[in-house]
């Protein structure tokens, strides 16, 4: 048996970490570089809590908000030449995996002098000279303060990759589950429907490992008892933070095991239609990927099958993997996500979906070959879910 384990941040974990903040802050550098959303961190309070830390550490701080829900390289160019002009030495990064996943690469981008797109399209990596970065998220889904990648996009390509490097591990990450609880309930969601699938892929993956498939059994049933609790009840304390915890230690599967396909294509239909949610994009590719390889690994989706309807785990494991792709269609449904490529996509769209496609798609229970994406892809696009 061999396998490797690197998450090199150190984590804080539980309710009112994020008063910690200024504290672990202040450990790495005196001039910060805040990254935030839009509106909804202002109109609930936690970013002018954080502001108000970091001045009370002697902090000086400059701030780069109004983020849109996914990060474009423009917006990694206009904030590396902020932190740039502020003289940054650290990079604070406190919202959604977007704005997360934004901080990350302008601490990677910002004391080269190059533009993001030169790192997104492999020109250069990341290296030592990135700032030291503390992620503190608001949803329990992306895990991105947790591993090494900053997803952006390039809208004059209809791109979306991902910026990847060691370098770009957070130093600390402040998970706090009371800073979900006002989350929306779509938002809710679709975040846990990526914790879910992050759970599965690397479950089902074939770079798994004993331990991070210890972690993805846990994330399963995580999300399956408790996401339904959270979108009734949506300050159960006990609910968000059994979610931000499987988001958590998903976040850690994905720095060491990665993902398989849906992920592939997820980048692709993202890069098309920003418009569309991380999580809502991934479940749209489950059905047909489920139906697609579970007779490689029969055993595991039974288990999986199982763990979202216990009722099937007294059934052979070739019977309940059968089951799988419609158990698990039946539960995107339940949480009030939508299923059907037709809802978002012409079937013109589709070539440029197929060519949108990176990473190796190998790493998948069914190894998949480049000639064979554009017959998946009409499949997919052909399912009817009405």
């Amino acid at each position: 048996m061999h396998f490797a384990f690197h998450v090199p941040t150190k984590l804080f974990f539980g309710a009112g970490t994020f008063q910690r903040a200024g504290e672990v802050t202040a450990s790495l550098g005196k001039r910060v570089f805040v990254v935030t959303g839009r509106t909804a961190m202002d109109r609930l309070g936690p970013s002018e809590r954080l502001l108000d830390d970091l001045s009370q550490h002697g902090l000086s701080v400059r701030r780069f908000s109004g983020l849109q829900s996914s990060p474009t390289t423009a917006d990694i160019d206009r904030g590396a030449a902020a932190a740039r002009a502020h003289r940054a030495d650290v990079v604070v990064a406190l919202g959604g995996g977007s704005v997360l996943d934004c901080g990350k690469a302008i601490a990677g981008v910002a004391a080269t002098g190059r533009t993001a797109a030169d790192f997104l399209y492999k020109k250069t990596e990341v290296d030592s000279t990135a700032l030291p970065l503390v992620c503190i998220p608001t949803t329990a889904g992306t895990g991105s303060e947790l591993n090494r990648s900053a997803i952006v996009r390039d809208p004059e390509k209809s791109l979306k990759d991902g910026i990847r490097s060691d370098y770009l591990f957070p130093r600390f990450a402040l998970v706090d589950p009371e800073l979900t609880w006002t989350l929306p309930k779509l938002v809710t969601a679709q975040t846990g429907f990526d914790t879910l699938a992050h759970a599965i892929e690397s479950y089902v993956s074939p770079k798994r490992t004993p331990i991070h498939d210890q972690m993805a059994l846990r994330a399963m049933r995580i999300v399956s008892t408790y996401l339904p609790i959270a979108l009734e009840h949506p300050e159960h304390g006990r609910a968000r933070e059994q979610l931000a915890y499987a988001s958590t230690t998903m976040g850690m599967n994905l720095a060491c095991v990665g993902t398989c396909f849906p992920h592939r294509v997820d980048k692709s239909l993202c890069g098309l239609r920003p418009e569309i949610a991380h999580g809502q994009s991934v479940a749209l590719f489950y059905p047909h990927w489920i139906d697609s390889c579970f007779h490689n690994e029969t055993k595991r989706f039974a288990r999986i099958a199982a763990i979202l309807r216990p009722g099937v785990a007294e059934l052979p494991s070739d019977e309940a993997a059968g089951m799988c792709s419609q158990i698990v269609t039946d539960w995107i449904l339940r949480i009030g996500l939508q299923l059907g490529l037709k809802r978002y996509l012409t079937h013109d769209d589709l070539p440029k979906l197929a060519a949108g496609v990176a990473g190796d798609l190998s790493v998948n229970p069914v190894a998949i070959g480049r000639a064979d994406l554009d017959r998946i892809l009409q499949e997919i696009f052909l399912q009817d879910y009405s």
